[in-house]
């Protein structure tokens, strides 16, 4: 007892570890519901990129992670000031996270609803890359087809 009144600072200093460690066990037992996350958007005037932070469902997965912000991406930015980065009728048909990669194949609309967009389907997929790398740095390659067709590739076929 005389430790204490001698030196409150150890007093201060318990409780102070005491909650923090109290606070770590709410937060691992309960996690919270959302995860900020960050996405990018090109500015109407100059074109820059521009983040923007929105709460995202949290997932148990990386793959479902990923399919959730690039949903969000798809939805398009919230500020006017900022342009869309594909149309609006663009849907994911399918994505897959394997081994520090990421596929996603998107429906057609991506390019035959181009003009709905001011971007090309070239730098709205290099910003969509961005913007998954930055919320998952683990993740090194992302490779993206259209209706199963790489962008800018000859078309292949079997015949």
């Amino acid at each position: 007892m005389d430790l204490i009144r001698e030196r409150p600072h150890l007093l201060w200093a318990a409780m102070f570890g005491a909650s923090l460690l109290v606070a770590l066990l709410f937060y691992f037992v309960f996690p919270p519901s959302q995860s900020e996350r960050y996405l990018f958007f090109p500015e109407n005037i100059t074109g820059k990129l521009k983040g923007e932070s929105r709460l995202v469902p949290r997932h148990h997965t990386l793959e479902a992670e990923v399919q959730a912000l690039v949903a969000e991406e798809l939805l398009g930015p919230v500020r006017v000031r900022d342009k869309r980065l594909v149309p609006v009728d663009t849907r994911i048909r399918s994505l897959i996270v394997r081994n520090e990669k990421v596929y996603i194949d998107f429906s057609t609309e991506m390019v035959t609803a181009a003009d709905q967009v001011q971007e090309t389907t070239t730098r709205a997929i290099q910003i969509l890359t961005h913007t998954i790398q930055f919320n998952f740095p683990q993740i090194k390659q992302v490779t993206v087809t259209i209706n199963g067709e790489l962008p800018g590739q000859p078309y292949f076929s079997i015949k």
